[in-house]
């Protein structure tokens, strides 16, 4: 966390796991908090949780574990019991091959979350780097996560 006077900004990453059940002629999926390791085949959500004062462009950069892969059309997957956290309050959102990058033109202060669906491919231990949110025109503040390991099975 950045802190100076009233300036701040935080960042935090959380992961969640989609389990799909069939309602009728449809398959829906509930969330889990992610715990343990993982299957090739998985679907995972990563929710960034931003916080802190006000600020103008900022950039948040998240990188995925090396055996994932995105899963760019999100709004395809029907949730149960959708959380409020899942909407979009981003201006642009870019996927790269080794991390996701989340443009907010405008941060009010008030607490937001950003998400992205990616699916795992790969079995193997992968070391996940912290993801950092930064305002792209005053980069000496800078907030970042925890690094995880991922293991999959």
């Amino acid at each position: 966390m950045s802190s100076t006077g009233s300036i701040s900004l935080s960042l935090a990453r959380d992961y969640f796991k989609l389990v799909p059940s069939k309602e009728g002629d449809q398959i829906v999926y509930q969330l889990e908090p992610l715990q343990g390791a993982v299957q090739t085949g998985d679907v995972l959500v990563a929710r960034l949780t931003l916080n802190g004062g006000r600020w103008r462009y900022l950039l948040i950069e998240d990188p995925i574990p090396a055996g994932a892969e995105f899963i760019e059309k999100d709004e395809l997957y029907k949730i149960k019991n959708q959380p409020p956290w899942w909407q979009r309050y981003f201006s642009r959102r870019e996927y790269h091959d080794d991390h996701a990058a989340i443009f907010q033109e405008y941060f009010s202060g008030k607490e937001t979350q950003h998400l992205y669906l990616m699916k795992i491919v790969n079995p193997g231990q992968f070391k996940i780097s912290p993801a950092r949110v930064q305002p792209m025109y005053q980069p000496q503040y800078l907030s970042t996560t925890e690094s995880k390991l991922l293991e999959v099975k």
